[in-house]
């Protein structure tokens, strides 16, 4: 008697109750090992967990004014924007393969074509990719503190002697800097800085939502099987790691 076929809400049901997994093997695993839409599709898959690392660098930290937390939170924002930009030609290439499906049209595809989105992964988060956060650029750096015109900077802070919470702030100040671009007044700067900010939070949420939904869009046509996994080493009091992390992201601004 042949398995009954996993239905939608089958899934739904697995998912709910915890922690799952997907899997796909036989025939269908010995095609996807030969496509090549599925190869950038699984490199599209490690980008979106690189920038989920970072987000929760920041999310499984207490997110107050604390120097270690605000450490966190500025390199987990700048390391999500470079890796945006390090993803962005990969989206291009997804286009080759996947650019006939909604799942790709409606949302990378879309993003692909919006002339502010393309702009600024050009500009700012080119400047953010190569000249401070993957490569840090000393003569970029001297550019930016030219352009410091404050009479103090705090250059560092921490908490005690702990090590782990020092914080070179000067370093993430002058990040912003490189974010907006040359200014010639404090004016230029804080416009500039406003529409970055705006720019990138659209950004970041609307890239990750639109990985997933062309990753499960072409992960269904495998028809992956879903089962519930048993953890062998209970949560500690007050939730997991995630859900104590989830509940800090309404906390962001």
């Amino acid at each position: 008697m042949a398995k009954r076929r996993q239905t939608d809400r089958d899934r739904l049901r697995i998912m709910s109750k915890g922690v799952w997994k997907a899997t796909v093997g036989g025939r269908r695993l010995k095609n996807l090992r030969t496509d090549r839409g599925f190869h950038r599709l699984v490199a599209l898959m490690r980008l979106a967990n690189q920038i989920r690392f970072v987000n929760l660098a920041a999310l499984q930290n207490d997110l107050t004014d604390s120097p270690p937390d605000r450490r966190q939170l500025n390199q987990s924002y700048f390391f999500a924007l470079a890796l945006v930009f390090e993803g962005w030609e990969l989206t291009k290439r997804l286009g080759q393969h996947y650019r006939d499906r909604d799942s790709f049209k409606n949302g990378l595809g879309a993003m692909l074509k919006d002339p502010g989105i393309k702009a600024f992964v050009a500009n700012a988060l080119r400047r953010v990719r190569n000249s401070a956060m993957f490569h840090p650029d000393e003569d970029e750096v001297g550019r930016c503190l030219a352009e410091v015109n404050n009479e103090t900077e705090v250059v560092m802070s921490g908490v005690k002697e702990w090590a782990g919470t020092t914080y070179y702030e000067l370093a993430d100040m002058l990040l912003y800097a490189t974010l907006v671009g040359p200014c010639s007044s404090q004016v230029e700067f804080m416009t500039k800085y406003r529409a970055a900010m705006d720019t990138s939070k659209k950004i970041l949420g609307r890239f990750l939502r639109a990985a997933d939904v062309l990753i499960v869009d072409v992960l269904e046509e495998s028809r992956p099987k879903f089962e519930s996994i048993k953890l062998l080493h209970v949560p500690e009091k007050g939730g997991t790691a995630m859900e104590r992390a989830l509940r800090r992201m309404k906390r962001l601004p």
